[in-house]
């Protein structure tokens, strides 16, 4: 792990594990995501044409960097339509403040964007949209940190385990 420091990102397959690992994701996997000092994009199996890229954003800093490393690493995806997600659970929602500087943002630096709101647990909510609106099967996902603490952590394993399980979309991860 510690040669990610000195790359610009790490492609996995979703299903990377090791014998008698038979769990999705496996702990091969987990352990990729919360120790890699770089990005990492899980990519499913095939080519997929990408219709979208979609961003779970929670108004924390590791959320917005997540986006600006996506960006600066697939900087062709730009012109893609983007969709950010704002996730309302009751333990945290995103000020109008930070939407608006998060608006700012990407219209300095994405060609094509909108807002969607969610509401409830984050895992559930992201699968939910995904299975509802099946064209977004070809839609790329991206979040920040997997599996850190609790205080600077939106998207903790738990989280971003059930759409990697459960859809066959890359997703891009990256912490600070």
């Amino acid at each position: 792990m510690q040669k990610s420091r000195y790359a610009d990102l790490l492609v996995a397959d979703y299903r990377l594990s090791m014998p008698g690992d038979d769990d999705l994701p496996s702990r091969l996997l987990k352990d990729l995501l919360k120790h890699a000092e770089c990005p990492v994009l899980i990519a499913p199996e095939g080519d997929l044409p990408l219709a979208n890229v979609t961003f779970a954003y929670d108004g924390s800093q590791s959320s917005m960097f997540a986006i600006r490393q996506f960006y600066h690493c697939l900087p062709h995806l730009r012109s893609l339509p983007l969709v950010v997600f704002n996730i309302i659970d009751d333990k945290k929602q995103v000020s109008d403040v930070e939407i608006d500087l998060l608006d700012g943002w990407l219209s300095l630096n994405v060609y094509r964007y909108s807002f969607q709101e969610l509401t409830g647990n984050a895992s559930n909510a992201l699968l939910s949209w995904f299975l509802v609106n099946s064209e977004q099967s070809y839609s790329l996902l991206v979040a920040g940190a997997y599996g850190r603490n609790a205080i600077s952590n939106f998207l903790k394993a738990p989280t971003l385990d059930v759409p990697i399980k459960s859809l066959d979309i890359p997703v891009f991860i990256t912490h600070l």
